[in-house]
């Protein structure tokens, strides 16, 4: 066996080995930087080789141009044959940039440095870490800053570490007079929603960091400090914890003052608005796009005879509508497309079962965006109106019908008098008269009743037929020849050649009362005009006289029951009730009515009724 012939040679090597096989970095170079040797990991991590060290690589060549002066600068102690701490950003064979960091000394030989040696960390990763980290941290403020919600952050101590531009903006302060101080040394004062004064250790962000719990929309006044004027924040508060332990708490606040303003004059608005429909003797509901109740008002409760805290919430049309009124289905309907019945009847039942008929004004209540939320309503109780007007609508048919039989034997007995005339004297012949004509008027008395109690209990049906104008215009100039004799006036008629679809005998009275009204008011000698104009999908009809007019304010209300319009001399004193039939039968027919006028020249009164469309063939 051989024995060493230096007794240091294996204690070297291994030395080399653990140098050589190192995690580490490990060089050494010459005084002018040429590297001497460089271990695996080292040569492995930039991507060179022992010939690039053999061919005089310099560890000046390689450091990044980039950062290469500062480089030098930590290099030129070490090749003076000093020490140093270094770190380089290096550049691998392949353009990777590879930084490390370490120590470095000079090995001295008989005083004079001859080498350095250096033992470095590869720190790419960290570095490369730390790059992203500083990206996310300026990403991150630039975003803060640019954020219109003030934003700053707490230390666990209070300290506050951050305000960005707009918390500088609502609290009318720097940064700078923030960043650094604790929050409870700062002297400001703070009131709470109801104005009373808080402490400041129940600022939000105190109480986040003790309570380790969000505090979310706290609203609270300050003084702005830039002018002294109050404002109103709203601030939430979030711990930022490591594990279990809190370092900080984030804070977010903005300025609520409009808000706040607006959202006291909206519950003002409203509290006006309910005083409102608090006083009115009316039925005031708010139901909600499902049918609840959401607001009702005392004459709701007073009238069903329910509790508000039995109504708020229920379902109005399973509590309040009978199962037999369609106003339930037409509601859901409606609702779901944005609309709701504005005017619609229904009966409404108490909490002792009895019906209530109310008369109802309905619109849709939307937010602040537009979408719909409910409806409100105002309701009369027209029950005993209702009850009345059928009371009114019973006493006319019975009275008509009663009637109606003495009156027909009264004109039978008058045309055999009548027809006897020849054996009577003059005095008996003018007293029958007279007896006929106001038999005869009180027939067409009795006639209108019926048709107003038909009319107004919805039992008037319509039986349609195809009938030309100028046909319409014969029979009704025959029906009232006798009253144009009597009245002295004469009928003229310009019909265009057009057919219509009506109920013959209807429209025919309509066309006929108009007339006799113009005989009524026209003086003697004079003209009625009768015209129809045909005019697409409808015909109007017009009937104008030559009497004195009518007042301008009238020219509505003639058509109401009941209505007479003083204005010259009449040949015969009716009910009223004429033009209100002719209104009712055109609307039924889906036409309107209407009258023109100018005092002293006459009136004309106009309708229009749908044109007859036949099928082909």
């Amino acid at each position: 066996m051989r024995t060493p012939s230096n007794p240091l040679e294996p204690g070297e090597r291994h030395l080399r080995d653990f140098l050589k096989h190192a995690r580490y970095l490990i060089q050494s170079t010459d005084m002018q930087g040429r590297v001497l040797f460089a271990n695996s990991t080292w040569l492995r991590t930039l991507g060179y080789d022992e010939a690039d060290l053999v061919a005089g690589l310099t560890i000046q060549e390689l450091l990044a141009p980039e950062s290469r002066a500062e480089g030098l600068r930590q290099l030129e102690p070490v090749l003076a044959g000093g020490g140093a701490t270094l770190d380089l950003c290096l550049v691998a064979r392949d353009g990777r940039r590879i930084s490390v960091v370490g120590e470095t000394d000079c090995r001295i030989v008989d005083g004079v440095p001859v080498a350095t040696r250096a033992i470095l960390r590869d720190v790419s990763v960290q570095r490369q870490a730390e790059a992203r980290a500083r990206e996310a941290e300026a990403e991150h403020r630039a975003i803060v800053d640019v954020l219109n919600e003030g934003i700053a952050i707490v230390a666990v101590d209070g300290t506050i570490e951050l305000l960005n531009p707009s918390g500088e903006r609502i609290l009318g302060a720097r940064a700078a007079d923030f960043v650094g101080r604790r929050l409870l040394d700062w002297n400001w004062r703070m009131v709470d929603e109801d104005g009373g004064e808080m402490p400041r250790e129940a600022h939000p962000a105190i109480v986040a960091l003790h309570t380790r719990r969000a505090q979310a929309e706290v609203v609270l006044g300050v003084r702005r400090a830039s002018d002294n004027v109050p404002i109103w924040i709203a601030v939430n508060a979030r711990p930022l914890s490591r594990g279990d332990a809190p370092y900080a708490v984030a804070v977010s606040f903005r300025d609520v003052t409009a808000e706040r303003a607006a959202a006291i004059a909206l519950r003002e608005r409203e509290a006006r608005f309910r005083g409102v429909l608090e006083t009115v003797r009316a039925v005031a509901v708010c139901l909600d796009t499902s049918g609840c109740v959401t607001f009702v008002n005392d004459f709701t409760l007073e009238l069903t005879g329910w509790t508000r805290d039995e109504v708020m919430g229920a379902d109005w049309f399973a509590r309040f509508v009978p199962h037999d009124e369609s106003v339930t289905r037409l509601f859901h309907e409606q609702i779901a497309r944005g609309e709701v019945p504005r005017h619609h009847e229904n009966d409404v039942l108490t909490r002792g079962g009895e019906r209530r008929r109310i008369r109802f004004d309905s619109t849709i209540l939307r937010d602040d965006t537009g979408v719909v939320i409910g409806t409100a309503s105002i309701g009369q109780d027209v029950t005993e109106q209702v009850r009345a007007a059928q009371l009114k609508s019973e006493l006319i048919a019975m009275a008509s019908h009663e009637l109606r039989t003495p009156l027909t034997a009264m004109r039978g007995a008058l045309d055999l008098m009548r027809a006897g005339a020849e054996q009577q004297g003059e005095r008996e012949r003018m007293l029958v008269g007279m007896a006929s004509r106001n038999a005869e008027r009180l027939d067409r008395l009795m006639g209108d009743l019926l048709d107003v109690e038909r009319i107004e209990t919805g039992t008037e049906i319509l039986r349609p037929g195809f009938v030309a104008v100028d046909r319409l215009f014969e029979r009704a100039a025959e029906a009232t020849r006798m009253r144009l004799e009597q009245g002295k006036v004469t009928l003229a008629t310009d019909a265009d050649p057009v057919e219509l679809w009506v109920d013959v005998g209807r429209i025919e009275q309509v066309v006929g009362n108009l007339i006799g009204n113009a005989a009524n008011f026209a003086p003697a000698g004079s003209t009625i005009t009768l015209t129809a104009r045909d005019e697409g999908d409808a015909v109007r009809i017009a009937v104008r006289d030559e009497g004195c007019g009518i007042p301008a304010d009238k020219l509505e209300s003639i058509f109401e029951p009941f209505v007479k319009v003083d204005g010259g001399e009449t040949k015969q004193r009716g009910a009223g009730l004429g033009l209100f039939l002719c209104r009712a039968i055109v609307t039924q027919h889906g036409g309107r009515i209407w009258a023109t006028s100018s005092p002293g020249e006459g009136t004309t009164v106009s309708f229009t009724v749908p044109t007859a469309v036949r099928a082909p063939g």
